[in-house]
């Protein structure tokens, strides 16, 4: 039986395929399945957990390659901790999805929360803009390291200002990554085509559900403690902790003009210009970013949780009530009406783009209802799980991974 990890054999392919296009079956037969999945093995790894295959009841006329997926927490910020996940498991699913498209000639891509049709071809704009912006800074600051190694004009200076500059980058770099696997696969493949899962009208009382199951989750929690005093004081030994935290940050810090003065100072011209060339560039980076994110800021709309609709509702039984209906309407339209109609419109997009192959990228709590959704769309499902979400399902829920074992 095969490792966690599973491996892919071009010529194994290469052999299947040539039989199979001699043989003049149809597209379909194409597609790997889950026993070639598991049977191919050389060097070439993918990140792979796990796989499986869904049969349709009857005739199956198509097949969708389904990757599970964690992405950007809602409200969250690219940075925070809770993201970690998602990050490797958009980085997971491009390498997959990569060699899918690359090898294998898999052209239509699904993706979760975009509307049904096209996907804008500003967003394929907007990540190569960024794919480039990442290039530039990872190519000036390999040059500027080289440089300022041979040529030190502070080494401590440096070594601090070589930490920012690298979080910088793996910002913009985490940016990329959450937006989502798919996104990055279409920005380099001008033959792929980006599809979106969604109709609007449900995902419109989607957002508004999920924002009413999270004012009344507000209303239930434990409310915090009278002392106004002790609450006072405690913030102003936070603000007091972060002021002075702040004063031994800017005393200790160093940027690129500090350094391009010291450089200049010690005439010092390899680092100097290497220093000025690295600016160039990070300003060249900024404005091919800056379009993007103005973009996203005009669009974003964020709900105050201060206007908390059920403010004047204080008794737990009927704040109780109202979130057993919340959760219902959950289950009723976020996860199965939104299954249903995913699995139709991914099966109108094969049709319409006369494929019977394609690939769809959604949310790892949808892939048991989405699944028989797909199925009864007369499609075949092959589960791919990458890595981190295979490792994630392992933690929580052993006997669910003996079945897709």
């Amino acid at each position: 039986m095969m490792g966690d990890r599973v491996y892919f054999t071009n010529l194994y392919y290469m052999q299947i395929i040539q039989k199979i296009v001699s043989s003049g079956l149809i597209a379909a037969m194409l597609l790997m399945t889950h026993q070639t999945f598991a049977q191919a093995n050389n060097k070439n790894q993918l990140p792979i957990g796990t796989t499986y295959t869904s049969e349709a009841p009857g005739e199956n006329w198509g097949t969708v390659i389904y990757f599970p997926q964690y992405h950007k927490a809602p409200g969250s910020k690219n940075g925070d901790n809770v993201n970690d996940k998602a990050e490797r498991t958009q980085r997971e699913t491009y390498e997959i999805m990569n060699y899918l498209v690359d090898e294998k000639d898999i052209n239509l891509i699904m993706v979760e929360g975009e509307l049904t049709g096209d996907v804008e071809q500003r967003e394929r704009h907007d990540v190569q803009n960024e794919l480039k912006a990442l290039e530039l800074l990872q190519q000036e600051y390999e040059r500027l390291e080289a440089v300022l190694e041979t040529n030190p004009v502070d080494r401590e200076a440096q070594s601090e200002l070589f930490n920012k500059i690298e979080k910088a980058i793996h910002n913009v770099e985490r940016q990329i990554w959450l937006k989502g696997a798919p996104y990055t696969v279409w920005s380099q493949h001008s033959d792929v085509k980006l599809v979106g899962a969604e109709n609007l009208e449900t995902r419109e009382e989607s957002a508004k559900i999920v924002r009413e199951y999270i004012y009344i989750k507000d209303r239930l929690k434990p409310k915090k403690s009278n002392n106004k005093g002790l609450a006072l004081k405690l913030e102003m030994l936070k603000k007091l902790r972060d002021a002075r935290d702040d004063e031994k940050e800017k005393k200790n810090d160093t940027d690129l003009d500090d350094l391009e003065i010291m450089a200049k100072e010690q005439k010092n011209n390899k680092a100097y210009r290497q220093i000025g060339e690295f600016q160039d560039a990070v300003a060249e980076a900024s404005r091919l970013m800056k379009a993007e994110n103005e973009v996203k800021t005009n669009k974003k709309t964020t709900v105050s949780r201060t206007k908390n609709p059920f403010a004047d509702i204080d008794d737990t039984q009927t704040l109780q009530g109202l979130e057993k209906r919340s959760k219902e309407k959950i289950q009723e339209v976020v996860i199965d009406q939104r299954n249903r109609e995913t699995a139709e419109n991914f099966a109108t997009a094969l049709r319409n783009q006369n494929q019977t192959i394609g690939m769809l990228q959604f949310g790892a709590g949808h892939e048991e209802g989405l699944v028989n959704e797909l199925n009864k769309q007369g499609l075949k499902v092959i589960v791919v799980v990458p890595e981190e979400v295979h490792t994630k399902k392992a933690k929580n829920s052993h006997s669910k991974m003996t079945v897709l074992r």
